[in-house]
């Protein structure tokens, strides 16, 4: 289950990616950022987000080399549309990074 709602979850990025492409030329206000910021000078390799103890959070993960790997502390969120949003915005921020729903065990190995 987690399979396709990641895959559909990739497919609505790629078509807001579309729709932004084809306004880039109208200004448009600053949208909302979430509470944690990337950091700007490097983007992560993967974002992953979940529910884990009754939250939804959203865990960014930098890959620097072949074995190390180094996670931000996780941005925590009360609901499933907020998690989502902020996931998506990261994605728009750094397209080259992957995003995947995570249960809470596979969730888990990254706190």
């Amino acid at each position: 289950m987690s399979t396709s709602y990641s895959k559909e979850l990739n497919r609505l990025a790629e078509l807001m990616w579309e729709q932004e492409a084809e306004l880039e030329l109208k200004p448009q206000e600053e949208k909302e950022t979430t509470p944690q910021k990337a950091s700007t000078d490097s983007a992560p390799n993967d974002v992953f987000w979940g529910k884990w103890k009754g939250r939804y959070i959203v865990v960014m993960r930098y890959i620097s080399g072949r074995t190390t790997s180094n996670v931000k502390l996780p941005n925590i969120y009360s609901d499933e549309a907020a998690a989502r949003s902020a996931a998506l915005d990261i994605i728009r921020k750094f397209p080259e990074a992957s995003i995947r729903y995570l249960s809470a065990k596979e969730l888990a190995v990254y706190l």
